[in-house]
Formats: structure tokens, sequence, C-alpha cells
């Protein structure tokens, strides 16, 4: 059941597309935007990367993506943060591939690799901020 709702949860932020996320995903939101940036250093600030743009696209995809690798505090009993697994994570991705493979390749975001940008970039973030 919960795979389910990982299912239907992807598929929902793929098609609301550039809805903003709700609270409970701002710190998530802001951990991917901040991955973001810290992986386009380096880059033309005049012409923003493909990533950037399909962050702003897809906000919810990209606070989903990031909240994986959020820390959890464990001691707490009440977390900001929804509890997500990997399940999520992979289904987004799987929903990218697909979209993308229906998609016109001409005119296509190619959703897939950026996708991955977002998810390897906050990795680093997030093993950047635990050396920290």
């Amino acid at each position: 059941v919960h795979d389910f709702g990982n299912r239907v949860a992807a598929r929902l932020a793929w098609t609301l597309g550039n809805i903003q996320p709700p609270s409970e995903l701002k710190p998530a939101h802001a951990m991917s935007m901040k991955s973001l940036k810290f992986a386009s250093l380096g880059g033309n600030e005049k012409k923003p990367l493909p990533h950037q743009t399909f962050a702003n696209q897809f906000p919810l995809v990209t606070s989903c993506i990031s909240t994986e690798m959020l820390p959890r505090d464990s001691s707490s009993s009440s977390e900001a943060i929804p509890d997500v697994n990997s399940s999520l994570v992979n289904r987004l991705l799987n929903e990218a591939f697909l979209r993308e493979d229906i998609e016109n390749h001409d005119n296509t975001l190619k959703q897939y690799s950026q996708v991955l940008d977002v998810y390897m970039a906050s990795i680093v973030c997030a093993n950047e901020a635990a050396n920290d």
C-alpha cells in the first residue's frame, strides 16, 4: 500500500508542475536549490543551467528528491519533514524516464537526466554538510 501511495505521489508531483511545495517540504526545497547552486559553481550566471530551469518548473519533484537527503533528528518525537523512503525517489526517477520515453524527443526537457542531476547534487551537498 505504501508503494502505491508513492506511485501516486510521484505522478502528482510531475503532473502538478509549477505548484510550490507545502510548508512541510520547504527545507527540502531549500536544500535542492542550495544543491543546484553548489553544483553550478563556475557556470554562466547570465544563462540559467537546464537543471535550474527544471527546478523552477517542477519544484515538487526537486523537493521530494532532496527530502531523502535531509538529516533526521531521531530524538524528536515530531519531525517537521515527513518520513520518506527511497521508494518515492525511485518512483520519481521511473516517472521521469517514462515521461521522456513518451514525449516528443525533439522537444523533450530531458527530464530524466535533469532529475539525476538534482539527485546527485543533493547527495554531494548532503555529504559536504555532513563534513562541516
